[in-house]
C-alpha cells in the first residue's frame, strides 16, 4: 500500500480533530468534514473525485442501520472510489464487536483502528499513512478471517468460512487508466445509427451509482422464480467463454459464478483458465478447496489451469466455462470459437468507450453481452437503442460462490444460445 498524501476525514464534531498533529507531521492534505450524517453521503459527495488516496470513517457515521446495511454501503463507497483507501476509525468498539467483525470478514476495508490501540493510536496510523503496516500488525489490530463465525458461515466439510468475495479473486472495479487497451482511441463509426440517443441513455445512467448498486443490492435479498435451462445436447461438452473489454471489470467473477450457477443445476461442470492472470494459483490457497488429480475442486466446480486440456475431459464435463480474460490479451478467433461467447462491459465513461469502439468494429454482435448494475428502470432503453445485440443485466452479487442474484441471467443466456448451437 503506498503512502497517503491526500485525506478526507469523515467525522462529527467531537473528533474533527483526532488527525490533526499526525496529518500535519507528515505533510498530508487532509480535509475533515463533519457534516455529513451517513455513508450514503459520502458516496454522493466521492462519485465523481478521483484523487484522493484514502478516504478515513469515524465510527459515528454508522448511523442506526444494521450490519448488512452499513456493509452494502462501504462496498458502494469502494466500488465509486476505486483505488481509495478505505479507514475506519472505531475508538468507542471493540475488535469483537459484532459490526467490526461484519465489517472485517466483509474484506471491504482496508483498516480498522479499534479501542484496544488507543494507547498506540499514532504510531499506527502513522504506518498506515507510510504504507508501512506489516501482516502481523493487521493480524494483531483487526479481526481473524477465521474466528467467531456464526454456524451458518462455517462449511460442514472444511470448517472454515465457506463465502468467497470478488476481492478474493479479482478487484471488479474500473479505473480510467483501465480502458487504455484495444479501443480506447478508437472513432466511432460515422454510419452508426443512433449514437447520440445511446450515449444519452448511458450517460444519464451513471448519474446516480449509489441508487443502482443500492437497487440492485435489495433485489439480490428477493426470491425469484429463475427460468430453467432449456434441453442440453447429450452428446458433447457446451462451452461458454467469457471475456471482458478491459481488466478489473469482474470476468473472472462472472466465470466462477456462472460454473457454481449451472453446478447447482448441472454435476458435472468445470473452470478452464485461459489467460494469464493465474488465477488458479490464487486459488489454490482457498481453503474450500480440494486438490484433485490435475485440478482443484471448489464447492461443485473443477477448476482446470491455462496449461491443462478440457477436451481429453469432455466426456465428463455438461459445460466448460472459458475465463479469457480480456478482449485485447485473447486470442480473439479461440474465444469466439466458444458455443456461447459472453463478453463482459461497463457503463462508466471510459468503460463506455470500449463499449462504444467494439460496437462500431462488430465486435459486440458476435456475442452475448453482459453489463454490470445497469438501472431496472433504464434497461429496456439500452436494449433498444442497440437492437441488434443480445444484451443482459448482471446485479450486485459480491459472493463469487453464491451467485443467486444472477442465476436468472446466465439461464437466460445458454437458452437463449442453445438453439444456435
Amino acid at each position: 500500500m503506498g503512502m497517503v498524501q491526500v485525506l478526507h476525514y469523515y467525522c462529527k464534531r467531537r473528533r474533527a480533530e483526532l488527525l490533526n498533529d499526525i496529518t500535519f507531521k507528515k505533510g498530508i492534505s487532509c480535509q475533515i468534514q463533519t457534516d455529513f450524517l451517513d455513508i450514503s453521503d459520502i458516496v454522493k459527495e466521492l462519485t465523481n473525485k478521483n484523487h484522493i488516496d484514502c478516504v478515513a470513517i469515524d465510527e459515528d457515521l454508522f448511523g442506526i442501520g444494521d450490519i448488512e446495511d452499513i456493509i452494502s454501503k462501504l462496498e458502494v463507497l469502494k466500488f465509486v472510489t476505486d483505488e481509495t483507501k478505505i479507514l475506519i476509525i472505531a475508538l468507542d468498539r471493540m475488535r469483537n464487536d459484532e459490526m467490526i467483525q461484519g465489517i472485517q470478514k466483509s474484506g471491504v476495508v482496508d483498516y480498522i483502528i479499534t479501542k484496544e490501540m488507543i494507547d498506540d493510536f499514532d504510531d499506527v496510523i502513522s504506518k498506515f499513512f507510510d504504507g508501512t503496516i506489516t501482516e502481523n500488525e493487521k493480524i494483531l489490530y483487526t479481526p481473524s478471517n477465521n474466528e467467531d463465525y456464526d454456524v451458518d458461515d462455517i462449511s460442514e466439510e472444511s470448517g472454515v468460512q465457506s463465502e468467497i468475495y470478488s476481492s478474493d479473486i479479482e478487484d471488479n472495479s474500473t479505473s480510467e487508466e483501465d480502458y487504455q487497451g484495444e479501443y480506447s482511441e478508437t472513432e466511432y463509426n460515422d454510419n452508426t445509427e443512433n449514437v447520440a440517443e445511446q450515449k444519452t441513455i448511458i450517460s444519464n445512467s451513471q448519474s446516480n451509482i449509489f441508487s443502482r448498486m443500492k437497487e440492485s443490492f435489495q433485489q439480490n435479498k428477493v426470491s425469484e422464480d429463475v427460468p430453467s435451462i432449456a434441453e442440453v445436447p447429450e452428446d458433447r461438452m457446451i462451452t461458454i467463454g467469457i471475456c471482458g473489454l478491459q481488466s478489473h471489470i469482474g470476468v473472472t467473477h462472472h466465470a466462477l459464478a456462472m460454473a457454481q450457477a449451472l453446478s447447482e443445476q448441472y454435476k458435472y461442470v468445470c473452470y478452464k483458465e485461459c489467460n494469464t492472470h493465474d488465477i488458479y494459483n490464487v486459488l489454490q490457497n482457498s481453503s474450500l478447496k480440494k486438490t484433485m488429480p490435475g485440478y482443484i475442486r471448489i464447492m461443485n466446480v473443477d477448476i482446470f489451469n491455462k496449461n491443462a486440456d478440457v477436451e481429453e475431459y469432455s466426456d465428463k464435463y455438461k459445460f466448460c466455462i472459458m475465463d479469457f480474460g480480456t478482449i485485447n490479451e485473447c486470442t480473439q478467433a479461440e474465444f469466439f470459437e466458444t458455443d456461447i461467447p459472453i463478453i463482459i462491459a461497463g457503463i462508466k465513461d471510459w468503460e463506455f468507450n470500449n463499449f462504444m469502439g467494439a460496437y462500431s468494429q462488430g465486435i459486440l454482435d458476435k456475442a452475448n453481452v453482459v453489463i454490470n448494475f445497469f438501472p431496472k428502470k433504464e434497461q429496456s432503453d439500452l436494449q433498444n437503442a442497440f437492437s441488434d445485440l443480445k444484451i443482459f443485466f448482471a446485479d450486485y452479487a459480491p459472493e463469487v460462490f453464491e451467485p443467486i442474484p444472477n442465476i436468472s441471467m446466465y439461464n437466460q443466456i445458454i437458452n437463449t444460445s442453445l438453439s444456435e448451437v
